[in-house]
Protein backbone atom coordinates (compact mmCIF):
# COMPACT_ATOMS: atom_id res chain seq x y z
CA UNK A 1 0.00 0.00 0.00
CA UNK A 2 1.35 3.45 -0.92
CA UNK A 3 0.46 6.58 1.02
CA UNK A 4 0.85 9.93 -0.72
CA UNK A 5 1.47 12.92 1.52
CA UNK A 6 1.64 16.48 0.27
CA UNK A 7 4.34 18.45 2.08
CA UNK A 8 3.99 22.20 2.57
CA UNK A 9 6.48 24.65 4.11
CA UNK A 10 5.88 25.24 7.80
CA UNK A 11 6.88 28.76 8.78
CA UNK A 12 5.40 29.32 12.23
CA UNK A 13 5.18 27.24 15.39
CA UNK A 14 6.36 23.89 14.02
CA UNK A 15 5.81 22.09 17.34
CA UNK A 16 2.23 23.27 17.57
CA UNK A 17 1.56 22.33 13.98
CA UNK A 18 3.17 18.92 14.43
CA UNK A 19 0.91 18.36 17.45
CA UNK A 20 -2.14 19.39 15.39
CA UNK A 21 -1.21 16.97 12.63
CA UNK A 22 -0.53 14.17 15.11
CA UNK A 23 -3.88 14.74 16.84
CA UNK A 24 -5.74 14.87 13.52
CA UNK A 25 -4.13 11.64 12.32
CA UNK A 26 -4.87 9.90 15.64
CA UNK A 27 -8.52 11.02 15.50
CA UNK A 28 -8.83 9.84 11.89
CA UNK A 29 -7.26 6.49 12.80
CA UNK A 30 -9.78 6.03 15.64
CA UNK A 31 -12.64 6.86 13.25
CA UNK A 32 -11.30 4.38 10.69
CA UNK A 33 -10.99 1.68 13.37
CA UNK A 34 -14.64 2.29 14.33
CA UNK A 35 -15.59 2.04 10.64
CA UNK A 36 -13.74 -1.28 10.38
CA UNK A 37 -15.50 -2.63 13.47
CA UNK A 38 -18.86 -1.63 11.95
CA UNK A 39 -17.81 -3.32 8.70
CA UNK A 40 -16.98 -6.53 10.61
CA UNK A 41 -20.36 -6.49 12.40
CA UNK A 42 -22.17 -6.81 9.06
CA UNK A 43 -20.85 -10.38 8.93
CA UNK A 44 -22.78 -11.25 12.12
CA UNK A 45 -25.95 -9.19 11.59
CA UNK A 46 -28.23 -12.26 11.43
CA UNK A 47 -26.45 -14.36 14.05
CA UNK A 48 -28.08 -15.27 17.34
CA UNK A 49 -24.61 -15.49 18.90
CA UNK A 50 -23.31 -12.10 20.05
CA UNK A 51 -19.73 -11.31 19.09
CA UNK A 52 -17.80 -8.85 21.26
CA UNK A 53 -15.52 -6.48 19.32
CA UNK A 54 -12.48 -4.39 20.23
CA UNK A 55 -11.34 -1.40 18.22
CA UNK A 56 -9.33 1.77 18.60
CA UNK A 57 -6.14 3.58 17.77
CA UNK A 58 -2.97 4.14 19.79
CA UNK A 59 0.49 5.58 19.51
CA UNK A 60 2.83 2.71 20.31
CA UNK A 61 6.24 4.35 20.75
CA UNK A 62 5.86 6.54 17.69
CA UNK A 63 4.07 3.93 15.57
CA UNK A 64 0.39 4.55 14.88
CA UNK A 65 -1.70 1.44 15.38
CA UNK A 66 -5.38 1.24 14.43
CA UNK A 67 -7.15 -2.02 15.13
CA UNK A 68 -10.54 -3.73 15.00
CA UNK A 69 -11.28 -7.34 15.70
CA UNK A 70 -12.42 -10.06 18.07
CA UNK A 71 -11.12 -13.16 19.78
CA UNK A 72 -14.56 -14.84 19.68
CA UNK A 73 -13.95 -18.52 18.88
CA UNK A 74 -17.13 -19.06 16.88
CA UNK A 75 -16.35 -16.03 14.73
CA UNK A 76 -12.78 -17.23 14.24
CA UNK A 77 -14.01 -20.71 13.23
CA UNK A 78 -16.44 -19.22 10.69
CA UNK A 79 -13.89 -16.77 9.31
CA UNK A 80 -11.03 -19.28 9.23
CA UNK A 81 -13.09 -22.34 8.30
CA UNK A 82 -12.93 -25.80 9.82
CA UNK A 83 -11.79 -29.22 8.65
CA UNK A 84 -14.17 -32.15 8.59
CA UNK A 85 -14.40 -33.64 12.08
CA UNK A 86 -16.43 -36.01 14.25
CA UNK A 87 -18.78 -34.57 16.89
CA UNK A 88 -19.82 -36.62 19.93
CA UNK A 89 -21.89 -35.59 22.96
CA UNK A 90 -19.94 -34.53 26.03
CA UNK A 91 -22.56 -33.78 28.70
CA UNK A 92 -25.49 -35.68 27.19
CA UNK A 93 -26.32 -39.11 25.80
CA UNK A 94 -27.19 -37.79 22.36
CA UNK A 95 -26.65 -34.81 20.11
CA UNK A 96 -29.98 -33.12 19.40
CA UNK A 97 -30.26 -30.72 16.47
CA UNK A 98 -32.45 -29.68 13.56
CA UNK A 99 -31.66 -31.50 10.32
CA UNK A 100 -33.61 -32.32 7.17
CA UNK A 101 -30.89 -34.27 5.40
CA UNK A 102 -27.94 -33.36 3.20
CA UNK A 103 -28.38 -29.83 1.84
CA UNK A 104 -30.93 -28.82 4.48
CA UNK A 105 -28.65 -26.22 6.07
CA UNK A 106 -28.37 -22.79 4.42
CA UNK A 107 -25.24 -20.92 5.54
CA UNK A 108 -25.75 -17.32 6.70
CA UNK A 109 -22.37 -16.24 5.30
CA UNK A 110 -20.50 -16.76 2.03
CA UNK A 111 -16.72 -17.10 1.51
CA UNK A 112 -15.06 -13.83 0.52
CA UNK A 113 -18.13 -11.69 1.20
CA UNK A 114 -18.61 -9.42 4.21
CA UNK A 115 -22.25 -9.72 5.21
CA UNK A 116 -24.80 -12.05 6.70
CA UNK A 117 -28.14 -13.22 5.38
CA UNK A 118 -31.00 -15.34 6.64
CA UNK A 119 -30.26 -19.02 6.81
CA UNK A 120 -29.71 -21.87 9.22
CA UNK A 121 -31.07 -25.38 9.67
CA UNK A 122 -34.32 -26.76 8.31
CA UNK A 123 -36.17 -30.01 8.94
CA UNK A 124 -37.19 -31.92 12.03
CA UNK A 125 -35.35 -32.16 15.35
CA UNK A 126 -33.24 -35.34 15.37
CA UNK A 127 -31.02 -37.14 17.88
CA UNK A 128 -27.74 -38.87 17.05
CA UNK A 129 -25.03 -40.59 19.07
CA UNK A 130 -22.42 -38.85 16.91
CA UNK A 131 -22.08 -37.09 13.58
CA UNK A 132 -19.31 -36.39 11.11
CA UNK A 133 -19.29 -32.66 10.32
CA UNK A 134 -18.11 -31.96 6.76
CA UNK A 135 -16.26 -28.78 7.79
CA UNK A 136 -16.78 -25.27 6.51
CA UNK A 137 -15.04 -23.19 3.87
CA UNK A 138 -13.23 -20.18 5.34
CA UNK A 139 -15.17 -16.91 5.00
CA UNK A 140 -11.93 -14.88 5.25
CA UNK A 141 -13.63 -11.87 6.85
CA UNK A 142 -10.24 -10.55 7.96
CA UNK A 143 -8.93 -10.48 4.38
CA UNK A 144 -12.11 -8.84 3.06
CA UNK A 145 -11.90 -6.17 5.79
CA UNK A 146 -8.17 -5.61 5.19
CA UNK A 147 -8.79 -5.11 1.47
CA UNK A 148 -11.56 -2.57 2.06
CA UNK A 149 -9.71 -0.79 4.88
CA UNK A 150 -6.57 -0.67 2.76
CA UNK A 151 -8.52 1.26 0.12
CA UNK A 152 -9.86 3.77 2.67
CA UNK A 153 -6.83 4.25 4.92
CA UNK A 154 -4.52 6.36 2.69
CA UNK A 155 -7.32 8.79 1.80
CA UNK A 156 -8.45 9.13 5.42
CA UNK A 157 -4.91 9.86 6.60
CA UNK A 158 -4.21 12.31 3.77
CA UNK A 159 -7.47 14.18 4.47
CA UNK A 160 -6.66 14.38 8.19
CA UNK A 161 -3.18 15.79 7.50
CA UNK A 162 -4.53 18.27 4.94
CA UNK A 163 -7.25 19.50 7.35
CA UNK A 164 -4.71 19.98 10.13
CA UNK A 165 -2.34 21.90 7.87
CA UNK A 166 -5.10 24.11 6.50
CA UNK A 167 -6.48 24.91 9.96
CA UNK A 168 -3.13 26.19 11.23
Amino acid sequence: MTVSVQLVPILYQPRGLARQVQNAVMQAAAQEAAWCKDFFTTSTATWEHEVKWRWGAKDASGVLEAYAGTDDLIYLFVSGGTRDHPITPVHAKKLVFQWGGVGSYKPKTVPGVMGSQSGGPTGPIVGRMSVHHPGTAPRNFDKVAADEWGKRWPTAMQEAITRALKSS
